[in-house]
Order: C-alpha cells, then structure tokens, then sequence
C-alpha cells in the first residue's frame, strides 16, 4: 500500500511539474520576442523621444515610421487613421498586454473596435486611448510636438487608466 502511495505522489509532482514548465514557457512566448521585460512608463518615452530625436526637426507619421515603433516598450499603434504611443500603457491594460503587444507599429483599428472579438471597448477606454494621441496618419510634427507628446502619454494618470475596464473583462 505504501508502494502505491509513494508513486501516485511522485505522479502528482511530475504532472505538476510538467504543468509549471509549460506554463512558463507558454508565457515567454506570448509577447514579441523582441521585447524582454515591460516597461515602467520613463523608459518607453525615452526609447520614443530619442528615436524622434535623433531624426529630423520634424516627424512624419507615416505607415513607415509608425512601424519602426514596434516594441513593447516603444509602441505605436494605428486606430482610426490616428497614431497613439501606448508603450507606457501596455503593462496597465486590463485585457493583458498582449492584447495591445501584437498590434505595435501597426494598425489596430478592427481589434479595438471589437476588443479582440469579444465585443467593443467602453467610452473609457476610448478616452484612455485618446489620452495618448500623437496625431492623424501621414500629419508631421515637428520634434518638439513630438516630444511634448510623448512626455504627455508616459505621463498620463494613473488613476484613469484601466477604471471601469476590469469589470467588462470579468464578465468575458
């Protein structure tokens, strides 16, 4: 009896032990390779401010551009033919950060507007999103609107961000 015992136990520990690893390496998966670890909300506007930096004295927010900004602590995304920075804001997001990860430097327009296929976003999350505007598709600014920008979005507030999401996620 102490035999049968002492093998399911050890069962027990490699089906835990298979189920741990495979989780830990589900995880590492699901953001973009690229990026090792998210953010805090100074670093992705420095990687976002040097990079308009260190270009010319204006940006043009073209298809192009909005993709070299394709990194989870440098993310651009497309919604509506506006460009938005939400790099500082992907950690915060109640839908998970890869919800927003696999849309940087690209348009995201059909995923927010259908939250991934799960329904549509509130008009607080719209106005989160809002919060980090930078401009319209194929507009320039000049570095300095840039910058401000930039600034403006790693700072939103906290206390905005994500309230009232939580609840409409708890329900999916």
């Amino acid at each position: 009896m102490k035999k049968e015992i002492v093998i399911g136990m050890f069962g027990v520990l490699a089906v835990m032990g298979a189920t741990v690893f495979y989780g830990i390496q589900y995880n590492d998966t699901r953001f973009n390779p690229d990026s090792v670890s998210l953010p805090s909300s100074s670093e992705s506007s420095g990687v976002s401010a040097n990079k308009v930096k260190s270009g010319s004295a204006s940006i043009n927010l073209t298809p192009q551009e909005i993709a070299k900004h394709n990194t989870v602590s440098d993310c651009w995304m497309i919604v509506s033919d506006k460009v938005y920075s939400v790099g500082s804001y992907i950690s915060a997001h109640p839908g998970g950060a890869q919800a927003i990860a696999s849309f940087c430097g690209k348009d995201g327009t059909v995923a927010f507007d259908t939250k991934g296929g799960k329904g549509s976003h509130s008009q607080n999350a719209a106005d989160i999103l809002a919060s980090y505007y930078m401009g319209k598709v194929n507009s320039s600014l000049t570095a300095t609107q840039a910058e401000a920008l930039l600034q403006k979005a790693a700072t939103a507030p906290a206390s905005s961000v994500g309230r009232g999401e939580e609840d409409e996620y708890e329900d999916d």
